[in-house]
């Protein structure tokens, strides 16, 4: 909760000043100190599973607009948005992979806590096969692309980005050629 808060701050700083603030006694007791390992699974399953999903959840469900997830989502879990549309199964890299990125006119991409300035591949992927992402604000990311890479950054803005290029279909051309342009450079 503390980092949802604070989300440009490296998760993992916030989980090693939450348990060193803890009581000695309880923090060995629950094998939460470092030389224990059931901290680095604790800390795996926190990081990547519970904070990752919860933070992703979160996002999509502030787009305003229904959204489809490809994958293993359950819809009827707790905390698990209405707007969000399940299609199950997976999705091959290659070229089923980019027909389905290109077929959307917006894919959201929500980097996970591990990436606190840097970004991936899939914007990357996204553009080259010829669709368009908006992606959380990454500060490397923005000074790859630019303006163009600002355009298309999100922070709590999302379903305004998502709007915003909606109903301004041309601008979304602009911006997204322009991104394919520095790929392709």
């Amino acid at each position: 909760q503390t980092w949802f808060h604070a989300p440009d701050q490296p998760l993992w700083n916030l989980l090693a000043d939450h348990i060193a603030a803890m009581d000695p006694a309880l923090r060995k007791r629950l094998a939460l100190d470092m030389d224990q390992t059931h901290f680095w699974h604790f800390s795996h399953r926190l990081i990547l599973h519970q904070a990752q999903t919860a933070h992703r959840l979160r996002v999509l469900g502030s787009a305003g607009t229904p959204v489809t997830c490809y994958g293993n989502l359950k819809t009827d879990l707790p905390g698990v948005p209405g707007n969000l549309e399940p299609v199950p199964g997976h999705i091959p890299f290659g070229p089923e992979l980019a027909r389905v990125l290109a077929r959307h006119t917006i894919t959201v991409d929500i980097l996970n806590p591990g990436s606190i300035h840097g970004y991936s591949h899939k914007p990357m992927i996204t553009f080259a096969a010829g669709g368009f992402t908006l992606v959380n604000r990454k500060r490397d990311f923005v000074a790859a692309f630019g303006d163009a890479g600002e355009a298309v950054s999100y922070d709590r803005d999302l379903g305004a980005k998502i709007d915003g290029f909606l109903t301004r279909p041309s601008y979304l051309r602009e911006v997204g050629d322009a991104i394919r342009e520095t790929i392709r450079a």
